[in-house]
Formats: structure tokens, sequence, C-alpha cells
């Protein structure tokens, strides 16, 4: 099995230009597609413990996204 470390990210919608904070945990790698300037915010660590390869980012997120 293979561990995913996910947390909530600080990113900025590239439309409104407004702050946000992620309303789902993420990989850095998702959170880094949506904002190349991404801030971590602490205390939001999940573990996940997946099976199969981790799909690549943008695949990841057309997935949440169903």
């Amino acid at each position: 099995m293979q561990v995913m470390d996910l947390y909530r990210w600080r990113v900025t919608d590239r439309v409104s230009g407004r702050r946000y904070i992620t309303r789902y945990p993420m990989s850095e790698a998702n959170a880094k597609d949506l904002d190349p300037q991404a801030e971590r915010i602490e205390g939001t660590h999940e573990c996940m413990e997946v099976r199969q390869a981790v799909l690549p980012p943008s695949v990841q997120r057309f997935q949440a996204a169903r």
C-alpha cells in the first residue's frame, strides 16, 4: 500500500483573484496545479492509504469532481 499525505491549501482563484482555503484535502501536486503559490494549512494533515498507483493530478481532480 502507498500512503498519500493530504492537506487543505490556501489558493488563489484564477478568475476572481480571491484567496480561499480548499474545501477538501488534496495532495501537494493537485494544489500546485491549481495555484503554483499554494500554501499548506498546518493542522489539516490527513493520511490516505491507497492500493493502486497514484493517478496524475489532472485525473485526480476530474474524478473528485464527479
